[in-house]
C-alpha cells in the first residue's frame, strides 16, 4: 500500500512505480478531514488481509490527517512500514488501533510521531504478537488526557524493560524510552515536497 500526494492520480489496473495498481482512495477519503466526523479509513474492510507492505512517499508529508484510526487495524500479514517519517501526525486527534492486529510485524519507526492533539490512543499496538521493537526517542506517558491501553497482547515487545501483559504494563505509561518499551533512535530531519492529489494507493 503505497500512501503519496502526487499531481497525477492513477487507476485501477493503471502501473504505478514498477506495479499494479488495484484500488484508490484519495483526498478527504485518506485525511478523513470531513466535518468533524473521524471514520474508519474506507480499506480497512477491503483490502487489510493482502497488504504485506505499506510506503508513505516523501511528498505526503505536506498532508495533515485529522485521524489514523485503525488505517492498517487486522493486516495480519503486513511486514514492514518504510517511510513514517513522511506521515504529519500534527493534527491527528484520534489513532486508535492504528496498529492493531498486525500479526506480522517485528518493528516500528514512530520517532517523527507528534501526538500532541490526540485524544484516543486505545489499543494503538494491541495484539501485535510479533512485535519486537518500537523506535522512539519521546515520552508519550503524559501525553494523552488519560491512560490508554495500547500495549495489550505484544508479548515480544521490548524497550528499555521487556514485556508485561499485566494490566498496569500495558498502557501508555509504558510509551517511553527509559522505563518502558520504546527503544530511542536517532531523530530524522526531513523536507516535504510538492503540491499534488492526496493518494492511497494499493499495489500488487
Amino acid at each position: 500500500m503505497y500512501f503519496t500526494n502526487d499531481e497525477t492520480v492513477y487507476a485501477p489496473g493503471d502501473t504505478y512505480d514498477g506495479e499494479t495498481v488495484t484500488n484508490v482512495w484519495s483526498g478527504v477519503d485518506v485525511t478523513n478531514a470531513i466535518g468533524t466526523t473521524l471514520r474508519r479509513p474506507l480499506w480497512v474492510d477491503v483490502v487489510s488481509n493482502s497488504v504485506l507492505e505499506v510506503r508513505f512517499d516523501p511528498s505526503f508529508s505536506d498532508v495533515r490527517p485529522i485521524s489514523t484510526e485503525s488505517w492498517f487495524e487486522d493486516c495480519r500479514n503486513l511486514v514492514s512500514v518504510e517511510g513514517l517519517e513522511y506521515l504529519n501526525t500534527s493534527e491527528v486527534k484520534k489513532s486508535l488501533s492504528m496498529f492493531y492486529n498486525c500479526k506480522s510485524l517485528t518493528t516500528l519507526d514512530v520517532n517523527s510521531f507528534d501526538l500532541r492533539k490526540v485524544t484516543v490512543a486505545l489499543a494503538m499496538f494491541g495484539n501485535c504478537e510479533n512485535l519486537i521493537t518500537i523506535y522512539c526517542d519521546n515520552d508519550w506517558s503524559e501525553m494523552f488526557r488519560e491512560e490508554q491501553y495500547i500495549f495489550r497482547g505484544c508479548y515480544k515487545l521490548k524497550g528499555a524493560v521487556g514485556f508485561s501483559n499485566t494490566e498496569d504494563h500495558v498502557t501508555s505509561a509504558m510509551a517511553n524510552p527509559v522505563t518502558g518499551y520504546f527503544t530511542k533512535r536517532w531523530p530524522i530531519n526531513f523536507n516535504p515536497i510538492g503540491n499534488g492529489t492526496i493518494v492511497a494507493y494499493l499495489l500488487q
